[in-house]
């Protein structure tokens, strides 16, 4: 099952900002979605603060295609795939804090990596479906919103988007199912 978000203040805020803040630590994020709209964008996951410029959105463009920004680097994924197609897909970011790398999936399969940045995510807000502002709302739907406190590799991302996760896993800090109709904001 998946929530669905079908008004521009459909959010979830998920109040954990302490702890699926990373700061300049390694991090995974990784969440099932489905969207056919398109002409604005859409935050899949949003988490940091956004008064310093310490957050990540994990986010579909404007024109379709799949990204990953940090507020003081946007647009680091160039040429991405188009995902606002209807169908579910897959997609996941982990930013390896020992190589300084940045990669981004798209059902199961690495499809961009970049050294060009340098997260420091701190507390602020965490919100699924939206920014912290409520602005850049999600048309669609999404299931299994999951944040990890290590930079998961290729493999194993690929052996567990079809599957629930060891819920004890020590590097999971939050797993979100989604399994609620629709969302609303839970704060």
């Amino acid at each position: 099952s998946a929530t669905e978000f079908l008004s521009s203040t459909d959010r979830i805020d998920i109040n954990e900002a302490a702890t699926v803040a990373t700061g300049t630590g390694s991090f995974t994020y990784e969440t099932w979605f489905n969207t056919e709209s398109s002409g604005v964008q859409q935050a899949l996951l949003f988490i940091g603060a956004a008064a310093n410029d310490q957050r990540s959105n994990l986010h579909i463009n404007a024109d379709g295609t799949l990204d990953f920004s940090l507020f003081n680097a946007n647009d680091a994924f160039a040429g991405m795939p188009t995902v606002n197609d209807g169908l579910w897909h897959h997609t996941a970011v982990s930013y390896d804090s020992a190589t300084g790398t940045t990669t981004l999936y798209l059902d199961g399969q690495a499809i961009g990596s970049t050294t060009a940045l340098s997260p420091n995510i701190t507390a602020g807000s965490s919100v699924i479906g939206a920014v912290d502002t409520s602005a850049e709302t999600l048309v669609g739907q999404m299931a299994d919103v999951r944040i990890w406190n290590v930079a998961r590799s290729a493999s194993d991302i690929a052996d567990t988007m079809n599957n629930y996760v060891d819920a004890n896993d020590p590097a999971l800090i939050a797993n979100y199912r989604l399994d609620d109709p629709v969302a609303t904001d839970a704060t």
